[in-house]
């Protein structure tokens, strides 16, 4: 027996909020006083999981009812993973910020790891499966920009 529809889309909800975390997150991220590879990293994956989350709300709307929009503000929308991140901006520490971005990874990971553990239909899982392997490639840009400021790259390091 298949999954009924409004576990489908809990599911997808879930997923969408995260990924709305996420963009919203390394969008912050971008804002701050970080070196040229590091903001472009922080704008490309912003851009991409607000992609992502479209994409899912899309399908969503196919096994539930669409997603309100949230009333909430920006500091109160964030949290799975991303709550620490304003704090990380205000210190300007470019590493800090690079943590709390590896902190939000974490969670994301582990969302879409529960996600498709679990019998979604085929069509839904090919999506979830090919977002996750773009996904999975942000941890290493992060340890790379990580390895760039320790090794004080003018690059990575904060202006």
């Amino acid at each position: 027996m298949g999954m009924r529809n409004d576990d489908i889309f809990r599911i997808l909800r879930d997923l969408v909020e995260t990924l709305k975390d996420a963009s919203v997150g390394y969008h912050l991220a971008a804002g701050a006083e970080v070196g040229g590879e590091a903001r472009k990293f922080f704008s490309e994956t912003s851009r991409q999981r607000d992609r992502f989350a479209r994409q899912l709300e899309a399908i969503g709307s196919q096994y539930g009812e669409p997603s309100r929009k949230s009333e909430t503000g920006l500091a109160g929308r964030l949290h799975r993973g991303w709550q620490h991140i304003f704090g990380a901006i205000q210190t300007e520490d470019t590493r800090a910020i690079l943590a709390e971005c590896e902190r939000g990874e974490d969670r994301t990971r582990e969302s879409y790891e529960d996600a498709l553990a679990v019998p979604i239909p085929a069509e839904v899982n090919r999506v979830l499966a090919s977002q996750f392997r773009e996904i999975r490639t942000a941890p290493a840009r992060i340890r790379s920009l990580h390895e760039a400021e320790r090794a004080g790259s003018s690059d990575a390091a904060p202006r």
